[in-house]
C-alpha cells in the first residue's frame, strides 16, 4: 500500500504501523496508522461511476467546516488521482459507543447528549444542505447508478427490490422538514466516548443540514441492534422529544437503505 500512496500522504505516514480497520460498511478501505505519538486514519475510495455517492472530498470539506465547532477528526490531507481518492485524518481518542462496558442507559444518555450538540449548531452558513426532497432525488440517482445494495437491506425488507422501496419512500414522504445540522449516519460506531463523556464524532461523509429525524431514525435502529429495542424510548427521552413522530422514524430508516 505504501508504494502506491501519492507523494504528500506517503511522506506524512512514512514509518508508521498499519492496521486495516474492518468496522463499517462504506466500501472504503480504512487503515489505522500508529506511530507512538499521534495516530491517524487513512481512507481510500475507488473512483468509478459513483457520481451519486458521497465522496472523500465531501467528507474533507465537512470536516473543515466543522473544525472548531465540534470534536471531529482533523482533515490532514486530501488527494485524488485518476483511480482513487485518499483522505488522511487524525484519530479521535476514546472508544466507540458499542465497545464500552458502561451501563446501557448511560451509553444512551451520552448518545442523546451528543446528538443534541450536533443538532444545536447554527445552520445559516452551512453549505451542505439536504432537504428531504433532495435526498429522495439522490436515492433515485443511486438506484440508477447501481449503488443500492439490495443484499444489505434491513431484515424487515429482505427480498425486496430497490425500486419497490423507492415507491414506498415517495408515498411516505413527510409533509414538512425540521431542518438542523445532522451527522447523516448517527450510529454507535460513529460516536467516540471517553471517561469524561463525548470524545468526538467520526465518519462525516453525509454531514449537512437535513431533517433531524434523519439522525434520530438511524440512531434508533443502531441502539436496537447494539443495545436492545427497550433502550430506544430512553434515547428519545434523553434527547428531549416530548412526542416522537414514528412515521418519520420509519421514513428515514427506509431512506437509509439507499445510502
Amino acid at each position: 500500500m505504501m508504494e502506491s500512496l501519492p507523494g504528500e500522504i506517503g511522506l506524512l505516514v512514512r514509518g508508521m504501523n498499519w492496521e486495516k480497520n474492518e468496522v463499517g460498511k462504506s466500501g472504503d478501505e480504512v487503515y489505522r496508522l500508529t506511530s507512538g505519538a499521534r495516530n491517524f486514519y487513512l481512507k481510500v475510495k475507488r473512483i468509478g461511476k459513483e457520481a451519486a455517492a458521497e465522496t472523500l472530498r465531501r467528507e474533507s470539506e465537512v470536516l473543515n467546516w466543522l473544525k472548531g465547532r465540534l470534536p471531529v477528526p482533523e482533515a490532514v490531507c486530501y488527494h485524488q488521482d485518476r483511480s482513487k481518492e485518499y483522505l488522511l485524518i487524525t484519530e479521535v481518542p476514546g472508544f466507540a459507543a458499542m465497545e464500552t462496558g458502561w451501563d446501557k442507559k448511560k451509553v444512551v444518555c451520552r448518545l442523546a447528549e451528543g446528538l443534541r450538540r450536533i443538532h444545536s449548531l447554527p445552520i445559516d452558513s452551512c453549505p451542505f444542505v439536504y432537504p428531504t426532497g433532495a435526498l429522495i432525488r439522490l436515492a433515485a440517482e443511486r438506484i440508477g447508478a447501481g449503488l443500492v445494495d439490495e443484499e444489505d437491506f434491513d431484515e424487515c425488507r429482505k427480498g425486496k427490490r430497490a425500486e419497490e422501496l423507492y415507491e414506498e419512500l415517495v408515498r411516505s414522504r413527510p409533509a414538512r422538514d425540521d431542518l438542523v445540522f445532522t451527522h447523516g449516519d448517527y450510529c454507535l460506531p460513529n460516536v467516540i466516548l471517553s471517561d469524561s463523556g463525548i470524545g468526538g464524532f467520526i465518519d462525516w461523509g453525509r454531514g449537512g443540514v437535513a431533517d433531524r429525524y434523519r439522525d434520530l431514525g438511524i440512531a434508533a435502529r443502531s441502539i436496537t441492534h447494539n443495545l436492545g429495542e427497550g433502550y430506544v424510548p430512553y434515547f428519545f427521552g434523553f434527547y428531549g422529544l416530548k412526542r416522537v413522530d414514528f412515521k418519520k422514524v420509519k421514513f428515514f430508516q427506509l431512506m437509509d437503505e439507499f445510502f
